[in-house]
């Protein structure tokens, strides 16, 4: 009878909260997770580990630590596709069967990549490199199967800056990313507000989405962390040498979006307003039709997705020492 007053408190008042669904004990420094079905995948330790949701036992595990086929430096990202599964990491790419069999990789030195998705036999690529002048040169190209450009969606070079002397490191710069599903190719950049342009896999622009947005003034509180957790790795002599080298520089306001995701038919934005320790997140369709706007709980960056209308997010359990998978239902 106590717990059936809880929930009816609960419906009356519009709060609802999330379950936690299990743990992940293995999980270590966990990148984007992906919900497909009843499993679970984790990039994490150099490798991507696929557990089910049934019972929370790992199923499979993909890759590991080291330069051979199917093998990481790095941890790799993940995209979670009908047919097949694509781990990409610093220089290279590799794609599998969903049984987790390999079926080809390839490196894209010296390119870095941020991002890639399989049209075909084409790719849609997002890379960095230097150029001759020693600047940061990002784009988003739709290219073939050798990696050669046969479409520009984005291109930007980060010319080199300096104040009093010294080189000006931007914090908290306007990202942009791609994200795409079985029909378009959504380009977000972060520079133009909440702004995204859709392509087909042609690469010829369908459509823009543009939505107002209000800007917050980004607190000096802020600041001052994001300087700290970037200068905590250093002694406290490399330190003053990089403050002697370097000036540090942050916007004015937030950007519009602080993550996105694309999901089936739907658009999730994950915005910098916060309510009550709860963070807003947009739902628009594919169109750019506003779906829902709601404020759910808190999750690190990368560490939440959704599927099947509910919101998923990981948690540091500090006292236990790991990794917990919550729910939330949106229904």
């Amino acid at each position: 009878m106590k717990k059936n007053i809880i929930i009816m408190l609960l419906l009356l008042t519009g709060v609802v909260y999330a379950v936690k669904l299990g743990s992940l004990p293995d999980v270590q420094k966990p990148l984007r997770f992906t919900i497909d079905g009843d499993l679970l995948y984790i990039p994490d330790q150099n490798s991507l580990f696929v557990y089910s949701l049934k019972d929370f036992k790992l199923k499979q595990k993909i890759g590991g630590k080291g330069d051979g086929p199917a093998e990481f430096e790095r941890t790799p990202n993940a995209k979670i596709l009908q047919d097949e599964i694509v781990l990409f990491s610093f220089m290279k790419f590799a794609r599998f069967k969903k049984d987790c069999v390999l079926m080809m990789e390839k490196r894209v030195f010296p390119s870095m990549l941020t991002n890639i998705y399989p049209l075909g036999n084409h790719y849609v690529i997002h890379t960095s490199h230097f150029d001759i002048e020693g600047q940061i040169v990002i784009e988003i190209n739709i290219v073939d199967q050798d990696l050669k450009t046969i479409k520009s969606l984005y291109s930007h070079t980060k010319k080199k800056e300096y104040s009093g002397g010294k080189s000006v490191v931007r914090f908290m710069e306007t990202a942009v990313s791609f994200q795409c599903n079985t029909n378009n190719i959504f380009l977000i950049n972060g520079s133009k507000g909440l702004f995204i342009e859709v392509f087909d896999f042609n690469g010829q622009s369908v459509r823009v989405i543009e939505k107002d947005f209000p800007k917050i003034k980004i607190p000096e509180s802020v600041k001052k962390k994001r300087l700290e957790d970037f200068l905590k790795p250093f002694s406290s002599d490399h330190k003053k040498r990089i403050e002697k080298t370097f000036t540090f520089d942050f916007p004015e306001y937030f950007s519009a979006m602080q993550d996105f995701l694309l999901v089936g038919d739907k658009l999730y934005i994950k915005t910098y307003r916060i309510e009550e320790d709860r963070e807003e997140y947009i739902i628009l369709d594919t169109k750019g039709n506003l779906l829902k706007n709601v404020f759910l709980p808190e999750a690190q960056p990368g560490s939440w997705t959704f599927f099947g209308n509910k919101f998923y997010f990981l948690k540091d359990n500090d006292e236990k020492e790991e990794w917990e998978l919550h729910c939330l239902d949106l229904q």
